[in-house]
């Protein structure tokens, strides 16, 4: 069961995450975990991983579905949680719950939760789901005091891409990095919406065993990537040109692509061209360029090919102003589009006019 949840988390770094590996391994569980964070296929796998373990594989399936209970916080009682919580195993050694949308709890329906906790039976093991963990409530409180709490943030645009070539693995297809880069970029991070179509990509390849999956399979399943575009968008701030660069930029809003990955996309590419100007004097071959930087050639040909329409100076401002527009937008702002548009005018402030000449590109409308 460890390695089903090393899978899960496909090795990205969550903190506290070495602990629940070690309980899996141990068959030794905390009587309370809580797993929070915006990455919900990955709260819900080691959620699941921690159910197998601790109500062991070999169990009747009668017997298992009697001690397994899941509640939503949101629509259930908080008297009915708190009684199940309570209530010792039916013919069987351990019983689990598994509360979902604990963060939607009110004071009071918390407390009652947590004081419920506080006095289970050691045979019982609740484990928590929320997106948010706000460490001043009671029963996260409670969680520090005697469980494990694990969060489970987006992946980075790398980290998402090995966890692709990973899953695509798992199910039998091959893709290689060319492949899986221009499949996040398309996509984003969310690793369900990733999931779901590498799925739609096995049922086109008819997968079999170690299938080979390029990137033209991806571009005909899934379109036009979001990276092509964020490539574009920085070709216009790297020629200062506003115009198309906010029209760019409508284009990416049109798509309906949240604030938060569309900065987090900038501020990824902005890295990636950083490295390519940074390493670019070496005369490093392409292929040793493309392991150095963790991106697909492709990518790396086009960091290389905007690299000197920016200084290292520029490059840091521009990284330090997408931090800025991040913050504003995960803080609460009135309105992301205006968030966007205003780092975009900064960028181009930031930005360096190409000496070489450039055509203003057609934009679709």
């Amino acid at each position: 069961m460890g390695n089903r949840a090393g899978n899960s988390a496909g090795g990205a770094q969550f903190e506290g995450f070495k602990g629940i590996e070690k309980d899996l391994e141990e068959r030794k569980f905390v009587p309370v975990y809580l797993l929070y964070g915006e990455e919900a296929l990955m709260r819900d796998e080691v959620a699941s991983a921690l159910v197998d373990a601790i109500l062991d594989g070999d169990m009747d399936s009668s017997m298992r579905d009697f001690n397994l209970t899941t509640f939503d916080a949101a629509e259930t009682p908080p008297d009915t949680i708190a009684g199940a919580i309570v209530s010792l195993p039916i013919f069987a050694p351990k019983r689990v719950l598994v509360i979902r949308n604990v963060d939607s709890l009110r004071a009071d329906a918390e407390a009652r939760v947590a004081d419920a906790i506080l006095q289970m039976p050691a045979t019982n093991v609740v484990i928590l789901l929320a997106e948010k963990n706000d460490e001043r409530r009671r029963i996260f409180k409670v969680v520090a005091q005697v469980g494990r709490a694990v969060e489970f943030r987006r992946l980075y645009p790398g980290e998402a891409q090995d966890w692709v070539i990973k899953r695509a693995g798992r199910m039998g297809l091959n893709l290689d990095a060319r492949a899986a880069s221009y499949l996040t970029g398309a996509v984003g991070v969310d690793l369900r919406r990733l999931e779901t179509e590498l799925e739609k990509i096995r049922t086109y390849v008819g997968g079999s065993s170690n299938t080979r999956v390029s990137e033209n399979d991806v571009r005909t399943l899934v379109g036009k990537s979001l990276e092509e575009d964020i490539f574009s968008l920085l070709d216009a701030i790297g020629n200062r040109d506003l115009g198309a660069a906010l029209a760019y930029l409508e284009d990416i809003i049109r798509r309906g692509e949240p604030a938060a990955r569309v900065i987090t996309m900038i501020a990824w590419q902005l890295r990636g061209i950083l490295q390519a100007r940074l390493l670019k004097d070496t005369k490093m071959p392409l292929s040793k360029l493309s392991s150095e930087l963790g991106r697909a050639p492709f990518a790396v040909r086009k960091c290389l090919a905007q690299a000197n329409r920016f200084s290292p100076g520029e490059l840091r401002t521009a990284l330090m102003l997408c931090h800025e527009a991040d913050l504003q937008v995960k803080t609460g702002t009135p309105s992301e589009k205006l968030v966007l548009e205003r780092l975009v005018l900064s960028l181009c402030k930031t930005g360096r006019r190409s000496r070489a000449l450039h055509t203003r590109p057609q934009l679709s409308r």
